[in-house]
């Protein structure tokens, strides 16, 4: 009940994919890596990446939720901010950077970025002490 609103910036629409991804782009060999690391996530957390569901999670969310992507994000592809925006239910808005980079969306457009970040948050946020 604390939590009034989210600001998803970069976010991945399948840790499974995403890890999958980032070894493939680094010519790591996926199968080794991703079962030793569901292996390895399931005996220290208690789940491996079969089980990660982002999309599932934000579709039963009802926290408003900004989602925030750089058009050029090489790291997390641009698509996964689409994926997560269509899965959401609760009110949400979306700010696409154009040509921003990975975590790079403030760098790129710094005014648009707290424009947003504030317009948003303020729906939300209410002085208690009223």
């Amino acid at each position: 009940s604390d939590v009034k609103c989210i600001v998803a910036d970069c976010g991945y629409a399948s840790a499974r994919e995403q890890l999958t991804s980032v070894l493939k782009a680094h010519h790591i060999p996926t199968h080794t890596i991703m079962s030793s690391a569901s292996l390895l996530s399931k005996k220290v957390i208690g789940y491996d990446f079969n089980n990660i569901d982002v999309i599932k999670q934000v579709e039963k969310s009802h926290i408003p939720t900004l989602f925030i992507h750089g058009d050029q994000d090489s790291f997390v592809d641009y698509q996964n901010v689409k994926k997560l925006y269509e899965a959401c239910h609760a009110p949400k808005e979306l700010f696409i950077v154009p040509g921003a980079e990975h975590c790079d969306s403030y760098i790129t457009d710094p005014k648009g970025y707290e424009s947003h970040i504030l317009n948003f948050t303020n729906k939300y946020f209410t002085d208690e002490k009223q």
